[in-house]
């Protein structure tokens, strides 16, 4: 298991997308939650499967650092 912290736009719909991403590179979400910091969306997710780095490589243009 992993942790894995996401900075997610605060708007509707996001988390959403980010389930999908993080699904879509075969990465299981065995837990978690999301909380508002400074404006944005910070989601928390313990996860299982494909490593971070390949999310990073894969998805490096919709994640920010």
């Amino acid at each position: 298991m992993r942790d894995l912290a996401i900075r997610l736009e605060n708007r509707p719909g996001a988390l959403a997308e980010m389930g999908e991403a993080l699904g879509s590179a075969g990465v299981s979400v065995e837990g978690g939650g999301a909380f508002l910091f400074d404006g944005r969306a910070i989601a928390r997710s313990r996860t299982k499967g494909t490593s971070v780095k390949s999310i990073r490589t894969r998805y490096a243009s919709q994640l920010q650092s």
